[in-house]
């Protein structure tokens, strides 16, 4: 399990490839998956889970997107330690209480 994924990596996978929002017992999950320009074979897959307060305004595939994810465990708020933008067209935003990703190659 990755912690705390490093900003470079995120300004780096700039083009939005899904974008997934699952329930399963009463938790909500969402997967993002991102490829980067300069490197179109790879993707970074990010699984949020405990998303809360999720809010989407368009979802357009020709924006390039700059996420960023704020750790905001200092706010006290019951299960919520992650605040998750994205900056650049404010596409979306949503909280949650962890995440995981990994970075991979396309077949």
């Amino acid at each position: 399990m990755k912690h705390d994924i490093d900003p470079t990596i995120l300004y780096k996978f700039d083009t939005l490839q899904s974008f997934l929002l699952e329930k399963q017992d009463c938790k909500s999950f969402l997967r993002v998956v991102l490829s980067a320009t300069s490197e179109p074979e790879t993707v970074l897959s990010i699984i949020f889970n405990g998303v809360m307060n999720l809010q989407i305004s368009a979802l357009c595939d020709s924006n390039l997107l700059q996420i960023e994810i704020e750790n905001i465990r200092s706010w006290q708020q019951e299960d919520l330690f992650y605040k998750v933008t994205e900056a650049e067209y404010e596409t979306f935003s949503f909280c949650c209480k962890s995440y995981d990703f990994d970075i991979l190659k396309k077949i």
